[in-house]
């Protein structure tokens, strides 16, 4: 009864909460500057198509992707794809290593291949790499073993659960598809804390097997601590207690009717609210990317989360409040097993804080610091280490680079040609 109560409140909330806060997205982005679209650039009629189905976009650069459902140890269903780069050398002795790619919060992994030619997926694919497009439980369609997508037990998962059975779930079928003894993670934002976690020592939440099969982790705007952004007012309309939350969002997926817009409007009109609704939520602009594709970046997000896994972010005594991912300053995060890391970070991010995170590695983290490789990207924000014109070259080329160092056992793959990777 309780239950059915809060469905009532939470779908009229739900209703309120979205228009409301497309309605001031909508104000701020009309009144604002708009970034124009480059006419030097000309796409032909089948690049402007809009269509939800990332293997049509990779097909036009002749590459393609196979999928595979894989299962939690609690039963969600991930869906993972692998990315098949028809140019490569078929007949290569060795096969490339391979690179896991986890997306951020109320994203998929389309995102690292929808921006274009030079989109970072497809330029790894390009150099070589056997690139996996990892997600998380939850996404478009929601599936787990005994439930359906409107029972509650769907929904009862929150940060611990991805980065304890999903990254492990992905990172261990990864490595036994392809025979590699470690898998290369990179990662952005909510994808980097689940990471971090997973990966974090066992008192902290971490899986104690994890590091031994990462060769490196890459985190793109890493999510550890939180910036200022978490403080605006329709995030902190959030910040109270699990049962009222509860009550204004329900217990099943949170703000799950974006779920049902997707499917009611036009691709172009929804992807055009989604950019608009999540420009003003995160702060950022969209000076360095490469508009003809922001449509198409945006009909692949958002995807279904928890509403528990919101409440981890957003709810009273959660990152928001903590404004940290760990809940213990004063410890060691991680220990002497920990990967070799890679750090993005973006000047003009305001959801989350790099600098910080890099001064706690440098300062309380002895067995990470000496393998930690910083990449500063003064004029990056959030997006744009995925989005930007030149993440091609800022991105993909020292992420290419990074990887390829810290294999450890080269003699079993093929070299990758960093070269061949950006397309002119």
């Amino acid at each position: 009864m309780v239950h059915g109560c809060s469905a009532v409140t939470s779908f009229f909330f739900n209703i309120y909460y979205l228009v409301t806060l497309f309605i001031v997205a909508f104000s701020v982005n009309v009144i604002g500057k708009q970034t124009p679209k480059d006419e030097s650039v000309q796409l032909t009629k089948e690049e402007k198509r809009l269509v939800f189905d990332l293997g049509y976009y990779l097909r036009l650069q002749n590459m393609d992707i196979k999928k595979y459902s894989i299962t939690t140890p609690d039963g969600h269903i991930l869906k993972v794809n692998r990315v098949i780069n028809k140019n490569a050398d078929r007949d290569a002795e060795k096969p490339g290593y391979p690179i896991l790619l986890i997306p951020g919060l109320m994203q998929s992994s389309s995102a690292y291949c929808t921006s274009g030619p030079n989109a970072i997926g497809v330029v790894l694919a390009r150099m070589g790499y056997d690139v996996w497009l990892g997600n998380n439980r939850g996404g478009f369609h929601p599936e787990k073993i005994g439930s359906h997508q409107y029972s509650t037990s769907m929904w009862k998962w929150s940060m611990q659960d991805l980065a304890t059975k999903d990254v492990p779930t992905m990172v261990h079928f990864v490595a036994s598809e392809t025979g590699a003894k470690k898998v290369a993670i990179a990662a952005h934002s909510q994808g980097t804390t689940q990471t971090f976690i997973g990966l974090s020592r066992e008192e902290h939440g971490g899986v104690p097997t994890l590091c031994e099969k990462v060769s490196s982790f890459s985190a793109l705007a890493p999510a550890v601590y939180a910036g200022p952004l978490v403080d605006r007012w329709f995030l902190k309309m959030l910040r109270v207690g699990r049962k009222a939350y509860h009550t204004l969002v329900g217990y099943r997926s949170f703000l799950g009717f974006m779920s049902t817009m997707r499917q009611m409007l036009p691709n172009k009109f929804f992807g055009y609210c989604a950019y608009i609704t999540f420009n003003y939520m995160l702060g950022w602009d969209d000076s360095l990317w490469d508009n003809h594709y922001r449509n198409r970046n945006f009909i692949f997000a958002p995807v279904m989360v928890s509403a528990d896994l919101m409440f981890w972010w957003l709810g009273k005594g959660g990152f928001a409040d903590r404004k940290c991912i760990f809940e213990s300053e004063g410890s060691k995060w991680f220990d002497e097993n920990f990967p070799p890391l890679q750090l993005y970070a973006c000047g003009r991010d305001n959801l989350v804080l790099p600098d910080v995170l890099i001064n706690r590695i440098m300062n309380f983290e002895p067995d990470v610091k000496d393998g930690m490789e910083v990449i500063s990207l003064p004029h990056y924000s959030h997006l744009d280490v995925m989005w930007a014109n030149d993440a091609c070259t800022k991105v993909a080329m020292p992420l290419g680079e990074f990887i390829w160092d810290k294999v450890e056992d080269k003699h079993t793959w093929r070299q990758p040609n960093l070269d061949a990777g950006i397309k002119k």
